[in-house]
């Protein structure tokens, strides 16, 4: 658990900007750190290269080159590969986590890789795709496209993307609907069409036990509950632009240089029942 704590620590700093790679702040879309190994990988998007922090130092180690404009990433079950969406390029880059260097790039239909979510079993990737408004599915043993599947709107945008525990869903932020479409991994089809959540959604994340999805975006997050596709809101906040969760606590970065830390277990309407609020210090630069 001491584990898991840090690195959400350390994905929201890297999301605010706040933690330094090396002599400079990273402008970063997103980190992820295998389970075992001890690092963490940052997306840096005004450079085109993707990060290697030392997890027990916070030190960067290496830059690994990708492609332009880099966003979210997400590593696979073993944590040996990392899949990194790049947006300007309209490519996916699998890095090995052994070598810290590039084993693939893959060319994908869709237009502007946003974010993506790999299966809990690791033999697909979803990718979000925001100008095309669509999700590529990537089969990781041939590390090729296999299917596109076009959302419920051609102008919805999607930036978030999450998948749960068991596989069998995936949600997609829609940013410029303020919705989220729910495709049905077996058919690659969309299922449930624009749940109206928080305005301008940017990131989504589903909860350990797969119960739930947390929305955040301009304003209150909103919360998905998977059994029924019902929604809750909690009160509103400023700009939020990631999220993670460990077990039933979701951390929110918050544009004005906070985290917000929700209950999901209680989902209760009150903000000094639900939301604790961190303020982190400036970062350099």
């Amino acid at each position: 658990m001491q584990h898991e704590a840090r690195m959400v620590l350390v994905t929201l700093t890297v999301g605010l900007g706040l933690l330094a790679a090396g002599d400079r702040v990273a402008r970063a879309g997103e980190a992820e750190a295998p389970p075992r190994n001890g690092k963490v990988y940052v997306s840096n998007t005004d450079s085109g290269t993707v990060s290697v922090v030392d997890l027990s130092t916070l030190t960067e180690t290496r830059t690994v080159d990708v492609g332009r404009e880099p966003r979210g990433c997400d590593l696979n079950p073993a944590g040996t590969l990392l899949f990194v969406p790049n947006r300007k390029s309209h490519t996916v880059s699998v890095i090995s986590t052994s070598s810290d260097s590039v084993l693939a790039t893959i060319d994908i239909t869709g237009r502007e890789p946003y974010n993506l979510a790999v299966s809990p079993d690791g033999n697909r990737v979803y990718v979000a795709c925001k100008s095309s408004s669509t999700v590529v599915v990537i089969d990781t043993a041939t590390m090729e496209e296999i299917a596109s599947i076009d959302l419920s709107s051609s102008g919805a945008s999607p930036e978030g993307i999450a998948i749960t525990p068991d596989g069998s869903e995936v949600y997609v932020a829609n940013r410029q609907d303020d919705s989220v479409d729910v495709i049905a991994t077996a058919t690659n089809t969309v299922v449930v069409s624009a749940i109206a959540v928080v305005n301008a959604p940017r990131d989504a994340k589903v909860s350990d036990d797969g119960s739930k999805v947390l929305v955040v975006g301009e304003g209150g997050p909103t919360v998905i509950r998977t059994a029924d596709h019902t929604t809750f809101s909690f009160p509103s906040t400023n700009d939020s632009r990631d999220v993670d969760i460990v077990g039933s606590t979701a951390y929110a970065t918050i544009m004005a240089g906070r985290i917000d830390v929700y209950d999901l277990a209680a989902c209760r309407s009150s903000p000094a029942d639900n939301v604790t609020r961190v303020v982190m210090a400036p970062g350099r630069g």
